[in-house]
């Protein structure tokens, strides 16, 4: 058995999308900034495949960690709230 990186995926990721900030709602109902990394096609266009982060700084290091483990380009379309 080899440890292939991309073997959770069901679609093999041709790049990292970080994406946002888009409106959410904390626990209290409160407005709060939200930021998307997912996998994406060799477009960048989402795969359906993410997480959703509540601050630009940890959404850009997960973005970063899995571009750079799964050897793909980080497409940051991200900016600060």
């Amino acid at each position: 058995m080899t440890n292939d990186n991309r073997s959770s995926y069901p679609r093999e990721a041709k790049c990292i999308v970080f994406d946002g900030p888009f409106p959410s709602q904390d626990r209290h109902g409160e407005e709060v900034p939200e930021w998307y990394v997912g996998e994406g096609d060799d477009d960048g266009e989402d795969l359906g495949q993410g997480a959703h982060f509540m601050s630009y700084e940890a959404g850009f290091a997960e973005a970063r960690r899995l571009a750079n483990r799964l050897n793909v380009e980080l497409v940051n379309e991200a900016m600060h709230a």
